[in-house]
């Protein structure tokens, strides 16, 4: 195999661009990455082994990258905290959760209705969610960053002024 380490390069070997966003080729009906081959290269042995045990970050966030001063070892934690703040995995929340049941102005009139009085199974079956969810709601455990907005403060505020 012929490779241009300072480049991060595999030469001989006809390279695609994975699903995954990886460069590599297929050996043996094997996905074959190119990081992988060049942080051996750079790191021996230790960079061989169990996802748990060790993984190969792109410091800038770019797969494609696979030059060795862009390369380093890393455990999975430090992996997805790398990811969370170069925003290659942003945070979800609300509605962008893919489970999520309620939307943002949901939300909103939920912690209106609580704040009027209104028992919380009775919003649940309105929404058609547990009361749970409700109660979590309006707690805030859930939602936080809609119930504790300001634009919900204001609503609260001119609500209470009526």
């Amino acid at each position: 195999m012929e490779i241009d380490y300072k480049n991060g390069l595999v030469l001989n070997k006809k390279m695609s661009v994975f699903g995954s966003g990886y460069y590599g080729f297929g050996l043996n009906r094997k996905n074959i990455y190119a990081h992988n081959i060049i942080a051996y290269l750079k790191y021996g042995k230790r960079a061989v082994g169990s996802r748990k045990d060790v993984q190969i970050n792109h410091k800038d966030g770019n797969k494609l990258n696979n030059k060795p001063n862009n390369l380093e070892l890393v455990t999975a934690k430090e992996n997805v905290i790398h990811a969370y703040k170069t925003g290659l995995n942003p945070i979800r929340r609300g509605e962008r959760v893919v489970q999520s049941k309620m939307n943002r102005e949901q939300v909103l009139d939920i912690v209106l209705l609580r704040t009027l009085g209104i028992k919380t199974r009775v919003i649940a079956k309105k929404y058609n969610v547990t009361t749970s969810a409700i109660s979590n709601v309006y707690t805030g455990i859930t939602w936080t960053h809609i119930t504790t907005s300001q634009e919900a403060r204001n609503m609260l505020l001119l609500f209470k002024g009526l």
